[in-house]
């Protein structure tokens, strides 16, 4: 009796996968640099300067804009997969003042509302790298009524993954 195998139907549908994740991939295409997110909470206004939001972000800025003694930066990152059937896209547009130093947000697109730089009062209040709370308002501000209790509230900042192996 001869049994027959399927070697040559498992070879063959292995060969038809490994050429449908060719084609696949070949059809992904992305542009700008990857930032972290994250990084938006260490930029606070009036301090932080262009080289130190590049490396709170993680990212050289993909274009700058001189605009009369400002400087307009912006951070961009778009992905599509099977040309276009998936797309993904987020900015950050900061503008910088004739001190070199942060002044505001002009643009964020597609980053969540946990994200974003700091104003002056708020320079000391930033997330914690080591249990990502952050203190809201510090006990005592003039802004809270005397007796309130100032309660952490626990965030959790997303990292862009970044391949094994490289």
């Amino acid at each position: 009796m001869k049994v027959i195998g399927c070697g040559g139907g498992l070879a063959r549908l292995r060969r038809m996968a490994l050429a449908l994740v060719f084609a696949g991939l070949s059809a992904c295409s992305t542009t700008g640099a990857s930032f972290r997110l994250s990084g938006l909470d260490r930029i606070t206004e009036g301090q932080t300067t262009l080289d130190q939001a590049s490396e709170d972000l993680g990212a050289q800025p993909v274009d700058r804009w001189q605009q009369g003694d400002t400087v307009l930066a912006r951070w961009a990152y778009q992905g599509t997969v099977a040309t276009d059937a998936v797309y993904f896209r987020q900015e950050v547009w900061l503008r910088f003042g004739p001190d070199g130093r942060f002044v505001r947000t002009e643009r964020a697109i597609n980053v969540p509302s946990l994200y974003h730089t700091r104003a002056a009062r708020e320079a000391g209040h930033r997330a914690t790298p080591d249990t990502g709370t952050r203190e809201m308002m510090p006990a005592g501000s003039p802004l809270l009524p005397a007796g309130t209790q100032v309660i952490p509230v626990a965030t959790y900042p997303v990292e862009p993954i970044e391949p094994v192996g490289r």
